[in-house]
């Protein structure tokens, strides 16, 4: 073997490293993938230390496409995608909203998908605590909506979404994550002649209304 042979399969597997890295919130939903890319990095590093350069950047190589193909699924939506939103209110009757950057920095309700082996409930609250770091409770359908490739959101995206109502333990220990820019918790009669809230959002307080529910 060259020396640049054995200079390539070192790059890689530094390259390899950083990439595993970068991409690390794949585990949450492509597991098995990835721990087969981090599997193919073990190995680029066995055979690296035995001398057989080749095989070791056929490794890291291969591991490489296999993180690319999982990112392309990721990116590139091929089936419509479910989530799960809510209607939060205080003990003021006031619902939480929160401004997305992803809908034109108007305001919305939090949430987001649903992942594989959760109910639908479990990732709402999944998905508020990561958010908003509320707690919630009393959980109730609202309403069924779908969103086909509307400009309004950020990406070209067909959702599903199945929204709910239900109540914070606590509204006073919000802490955003970055999916909302700055939040408000806003009277409903207010926030229904709000300009300044998506229309799916504005349609599922309207629901929550018309059941009686806020």
């Amino acid at each position: 073997m060259t020396a640049d042979e054995r200079t390539r399969a070192r790059r890689s597997i530094t390259q390899l490293k950083a990439h595993l890295a970068k991409y690390k919130g794949l585990e949450k939903n492509f597991g098995e993938q990835y721990e087969r890319a981090v599997q193919y990095y073990e190995d680029a590093k066995h055979y690296f230390d035995k001398g057989d350069y080749f095989t070791s950047f056929g490794c890291s190589d291969y591991a490489y496409g296999l993180l690319d193909a999982v990112v392309m699924v990721k990116e590139n939506q091929y089936f419509p995608e479910p989530t799960v939103g809510a209607v939060i209110l205080n003990s003021r009757g006031q619902v939480f909203l929160m401004k997305s950057h992803k809908f034109g920095d108007r305001y919305v309700i939090p949430g987001g998908h649903v992942e594989l082996g959760e109910s639908m409930e479990e990732a709402l609250a999944r998905e508020i605590k990561e958010e908003t770091n509320l707690d919630v409770y009393g959980l109730r359908h609202v309403i069924l909506q779908e969103l086909i490739y509307d400009p309004i959101f950020w990406k070209r995206r067909h959702f599903i979404f199945v929204d709910y109502v239900c109540r914070a333990r606590d509204p006073h220990i919000v802490k955003l994550n970055g999916e909302g820019q700055s939040f408000v918790w806003m009277d409903v009669d207010k926030a229904l002649k709000s300009r300044d809230i998506e229309p799916y959002t504005l349609k599922t307080i309207k629901r929550t209304r018309e059941l009686g529910l806020c």
